[in-house]
């Protein structure tokens, strides 16, 4: 009977033990997910800031052509002001011309009328 109990204890140990071994490697396969997850994420993680570094120098790329186009634009910009300063005064300065020489002629116009009354 001593041998049926020992048997039976043995096989209880067994059995407890047997349920310890596979409630450890339960967790050690949870752990190795979790691990495998872990290095998943950060493999994404790693893809996602690359994608990140090349938008960032495409965009950087378009910024600086912008701002080339926008400084040949200011460029142009100051160019035609300057032409137009330029026609401005040239017409200013004709405009003054013909104003003068309209009075001119208007004061010749007057002394001859005035000259005519006269003689």
């Amino acid at each position: 009977m001593q041998r049926l109990d020992l048997q039976v204890s043995s096989a209880k140990q067994l059995s407890e033990l047997t349920k310890s071994y596979e409630r450890v490697q339960a967790i050690e396969n949870e752990q190795k997910a979790f691990h495998r997850k872990g290095v998943e994420a950060q493999i994404e993680s790693t893809k996602t800031l690359k994608e990140q570094r090349e938008d960032q120098v495409l965009i950087k790329k378009t910024l600086e052509l912008l701002l080339k186009h926008n400084l040949e634009q200011a460029r142009q910009r100051e160019v035609q002001e300057k032409i137009e300063t330029s026609r401005y005064s040239e017409n200013l300065k004709f405009t003054k011309i013909a104003a003068w020489t309209s009075i001119a002629a208007a004061l010749l116009g007057v002394i001859s009328i005035i000259l005519q009354f006269i003689f």
